[in-house]
């Protein structure tokens, strides 16, 4: 005669794989919309509700979405066709940045205080939710005159540090410029041991163009 039975420990989770005959007291065959935890307890995984209320096309009409960050204390970036899309709620995100990603390709991210980078191509940005703007540095790869990286004879070169906006009046009386740079040395397995970094900085203050005053070695 059948009997009822009470399962109330769902700790082994689901096991799709067993037959229903082999599975243990405390598996089950199929579960849907729900959460097992490592305690045995069985939760609801929430409904699967709409944000936006219309779909999100690009400035051509492009709807698919490639590409999402989310974080729940700072908002999203969404890649829609061409389009970069942001906003601190799911439900109200706006284009951002039209037409950049011509290619619609996958972007990746990386999160950090109060912001997040992301990539558009080979174009680096961040942002804030409010603000999206080009990354604050210059890539490696852009050339000699923001820093490269020459492989073939193992030297960092022409680095330029420029642009940072202030101006003093002719009243000011300026003691002097300091300038800071640190190196990392970073070894790898190989041959040949120990590696030796010799840094040669040869620092100058340029104004319109031209060094003003004497540079530091």
């Amino acid at each position: 005669m059948a009997q009822e039975q009470t399962f109330s420990d769902y700790s082994g989770g689901m096991n799709a794989l067993a037959a229903v005959d082999k599975l243990d007291p405390k598996e089950c065959l199929l579960a849907e919309n729900v959460r097992l935890d490592e305690t045995g307890n069985i939760a609801s995984a929430g409904a699967f509700t709409q944000q936006n209320t219309s779909a999100y096309a690009d400035s051509l009409g492009n709807k698919n979405a490639h590409s999402l960050y989310w974080n729940p204390s700072l908002g999203g970036v969404a890649g829609v066709g061409q389009d970069v899309f942001q906003a601190t709620q799911l439900g109200s995100f706006v284009s951002s940045l039209a037409g950049k990603n011509t290619a619609q390709q996958k972007m990746s991210f990386a999160s950090a205080p109060n912001r997040v980078y992301f990539d558009v191509g080979s174009v680096g940005y961040w942002s804030d939710m409010t603000n999206l703007l080009l990354v604050d540095w210059v890539p490696p790869s852009a050339g000699a005159a923001g820093g490269g990286f020459n492989s073939a004879a193992g030297n960092f070169s022409a680095g330029t540090s420029s642009n940072y906006g202030f101006s003093l009046s002719t009243a000011t009386n300026l003691g002097g410029i300091s300038s800071t740079i640190i190196c990392t040395n970073i070894v790898t397995a190989g041959p040949k041991f120990p590696v030796t970094v010799t840094l040669t900085v040869n620092a100058s203050l340029i104004v319109g163009g031209v060094i003003a005053g004497t540079g530091t070695s």
